[in-house]
């Protein structure tokens, strides 16, 4: 694949990355990394490629059109230690580290891809500040260099591995397997603060995916199967986009605000300060009295989500999942 060349496949958008530079020695001009994405995504979404500064690693962002959610997708590849290109898994780190910080923003981070980091069983969390929980025992005991810098990413940037920690056993299992051997080397990983919209992570070999297919009459004389699986996830939203072109009823039961960009006049309108002024006074009459500062306090609160339904609601649906 030539810098510049794209994949097509019907109803998807390719974004891609190729290798600008290819070894002398290499078998094939190949090499890079992309991401095919659902067109259906695209009514959804504005879908922005928003960094391709170090090779092997494709950025893009995700926004809502009706709602202030945002999502960033980062697709990874690091060679192997003994590659050329596999020689600075320092710099690759950093360069996912400063993304992360850049866009902390966002209401989840994930990168995917493979890492041929090693990381056997050691934690990819700060025990004494970090609340996770554990991901089962990995089945690839071996640590390697990258993996080590894997790790010391993964608890600078407060972000972690969904491999063996969703919906065990099926997401705990090799991700590579060849005659050389079997190891655990691609991953997803998320931010902490979104592990909780993910679920149904699975790890499947290519060969099995055939065979539940039935699909052994579409490969070639010339190809063999690829020996790292198929890795699936699903991410959940806080809350559901609403495309104006489906007949979709809108649902109360949830709600989602923009607290990204508060306006000016949110709780300024002289008569919600006139409101806040008359419950200041009360608090300060009704110190010892229970029953009137819980009614204060009621009156309070039914004052600003008001002020929130009226300046920052977002529309909200029915939850619906997208799988990576």
């Amino acid at each position: 694949m030539n810098q510049n060349d794209e994949l097509s496949l019907d109803n998807y958008t390719w974004f891609g990355y190729n290798r600008s530079e290819i070894h002398r020695q290499a078998p094939t001009a190949s090499g890079g990394v992309g991401l095919l994405v659902k067109n259906e995504l695209k009514k959804l979404y504005n879908i922005d490629v928003i960094d391709r500064e170090y090779e092997g690693i494709l950025t893009l962002k995700f926004t809502n059109k009706l709602s202030d959610f945002e999502f960033i997708v980062v697709s990874c590849y690091l060679p192997p230690e003994n590659s050329p290109w596999g020689r600075d898994s320092f710099g690759f780190y950093n360069h996912l580290l400063k993304l992360v910080y850049m866009y902390s923003e966002v209401d989840s981070f994930i990168i995917l891809g493979d890492l041929n980091s090693r990381i056997g069983n050691l934690k990819d969390y700060m025990e004494e500040c970090d609340s996770l929980p554990a991901r089962a025992i990995n089945i690839d005991n071996t640590v390697n260099n990258h993996g080590r810098e894997l790790i010391e990413f993964l608890c600078d940037s407060k972000t972690c591995i969904l491999n063996g920690r969703l919906n065990v056993p099926d997401s705990n299992n090799f991700t590579f397997s060849s005659t050389r051997g079997n190891s655990v080397v691609d991953y997803i990983i998320c931010t902490h603060d979104s592990l909780n919209l993910f679920d149904k992570l699975k790890i499947e070999y290519c060969s099995d995916i055939v065979e539940r297919l039935s699909a052994e009459s579409l490969i070639g004389p010339n190809s063999r199967l690829p020996d790292h699986a198929l890795m699936s996830v699903c991410l959940t939203p806080l809350f559901s986009m609403v495309d104006n072109t489906c007949n979709v009823n809108v649902s109360e039961s949830r709600k989602k605000y923009k607290t990204k960009n508060i306006p000016q006049s949110f709780l300024s309108h002289d008569n919600v300060a006139l409101a806040i002024t008359e419950i200041i006074t009360k608090i300060q009459s009704a110190r010892d009295d229970q029953a009137s500062v819980n009614e204060i306090y009621t009156n309070l609160l039914t004052l600003i989500i008001d002020e929130m339904n009226d300046k920052l609601l977002i529309p909200s649906a029915p939850k619906s999942s997208k799988k990576f």
